[in-house]
């Protein structure tokens, strides 16, 4: 018999690229908290959850949710398809400060980045899109088989500027 699990570990970095008319992280706090919940980090931080899910914010603004309401619809969910392990979860196009990462494992203690993985994109929807990605590989039927999807923030780069040279 196959196990599967779904874990979510969420990491905060100071790296990253920004995009034009991108949405930040700062961005989505503005539109989802009022300014005495924005006051206060244990109601709108990073790793606040309002909800009491077990999904906080960061996880929240990655995957298009609601911070107020539990994840019941939209989370991401994993699943045999055909034989092979598959990961459904939301990915925001249009976030300046987001980096996915899948990574597989038969044991949760090492963690790898699998090859060949490629996400299969469904239903843009502005800066939404459906993601779906497919274990291609054959797994060892008599091994459980993890995925975990690592959603991490990373700051967006100073602009840089040099003056032209005469």
């Amino acid at each position: 018999m196959k196990h599967c699990a779904l874990i979510f570990f969420l990491l905060v970095t100071l790296t990253g690229f920004s995009r034009i008319h991108a949405i930040s992280f700062e961005d989505w706090q503005a539109e989802h908290f009022t300014a005495a919940e924005l006051a206060d980090p244990a109601v709108s931080g990073v790793d606040a959850n309002p909800a009491g899910d077990g999904l906080g914010n960061l996880l929240k603004y990655a995957f298009d949710l609601d911070p107020h309401a539990p994840a019941i619809e939209g989370a991401p969910a994993a699943q045999f398809f055909g034989g092979a392990l598959a990961l459904y979860f939301l990915h925001r196009s249009d976030a300046a400060d987001l980096d996915y990462a899948l990574e597989a494992s038969s044991d949760l203690f090492h963690w790898s980045l699998p090859n060949g993985l490629f996400p299969s994109v469904t239903l843009p929807l502005g800066g939404v899109e459906q993601w779906t990605v497919l274990n291609p590989y054959p797994w060892p039927a008599d091994l459980p088989q993890f995925l975990r999807l690592r959603v991490t923030q990373s700051a967006a780069p100073l602009l840089q500027v040099e003056a032209p040279r005469r």
